[in-house]
Parts: C-alpha cells; sequence; structure tokens
C-alpha cells in the first residue's frame, strides 16, 4: 500500500518560506510533513532540517501548553538532549540554555514541577523570536523541506 502524499506547488511552498506570518507559514508547512512524521517519537521518516523543526515545535508547543513540568513529565521518551541540539541549530541559543537549565532543574528535584516556573517566564520572554527562527532556518535549507510534497506526481 503507498502512502499518500499532500501534493504542495512550488509557488506556495516560496510564499510561505517569504511573505507570511512565521507562526503560519511554519504550521502549514508542518501540517504537510506531519503524514510522514507519526508521533514525535516516530520521526525518522521526516528530512534532517524537517526533524529539527518538529522538535522545536513540539518543545515551544508543550511548554506553551503547561510549562517545562507538562514537556518533562508527560513525555514517552527523552529526547531533551536532541532537542537542545535542534534548539541551537535553527539559532535559538537561549532557549536552548533555559532548556538546558530545566534540564538541570529537574535533575535536583523531580519531585516538584514548581521549580520549573522559572524557566517558564524565561521561555515566555523569548517565544515570539522562535517561529520566525524555524522559519529562517526552513529558508535556508528549502532544498531538504517537503522534498516528496513538492515533486510528488500522480500517478
Amino acid at each position: 500500500m503507498s502512502e499518500e502524499v499532500l501534493r504542495l506547488s512550488e509557488g506556495y511552498f516560496h510564499h510561505l518560506l517569504t511573505d507570511e506570518d512565521p507562526l503560519e507559514a511554519v504550521t502549514t508547512l508542518s501540517e504537510f510533513w506531519s503524514p510522514r512524521s507519526g508521533t514525535i517519537d516516530q520521526l525518522s521518516r521526516l528530512s534532517p532540517t524537517e526533524k529539527t523543526v518538529e522538535l522545536c515545535m513540539d518543545y515551544s508547543a508543550q511548554v506553551c501548553n503547561g510549562g517545562h513540568a507538562q514537556y518533562f513529565f508527560n513525555r514517552e521518551t527523552d529526547a531533551r538532549h536532541e532537542v537542545i541540539e535542534a534548539l541551537k541549530t535553527v539559532g535559538l541559543h537561549q532557549v536552548a540554555a533555559i532548556l538546558e537549565q530545566a534540564v538541570s532543574d529537574t535533575r535536583v528535584d523531580k519531585e516538584c514541577p514548581n521549580a520549573l516556573d522559572q524557566r517558564d517566564r524565561e521561555f515566555y520572554e523569548r517565544m515570539d523570536t522562535i517561529d520566525a527562527a524555524l522559519q529562517a532556518f526552513l529558508r535556508t535549507n528549502l532544498h531538504d523541506v517537503l522534498v516528496a510534497e513538492r515533486t510528488h506526481q500522480l500517478d
């Protein structure tokens, strides 16, 4: 059984990378690769660029939804070090440092999610930079983004 691939025109792809609001652009692009990604624990079918962005997006969404406590304690697998590297790869060094400190905080007091409140505040102060950095990273690596969706031909 062949996998259904969502089609994306080259013009719309470039429009999303250059003309749209970064949040809308990154969210829309990720919706095209999401059928290939499965869960956050199964990202092997994504390109390296897509996987990097997906890791950053998942971290951001989890923290925005319930803080670092939700990010750490609702995970089936531990990808935090991979996420730190992904954040650094896209240029979000300050956000990566926040996650590194949050990891350290959880080592000190695993039973007290409130210890992460300061990390949450620091993250929220910088969250407006995340989508623009992800969009710029996608733009820089467009050769590795949605290749199947942009080149897929109807049989």
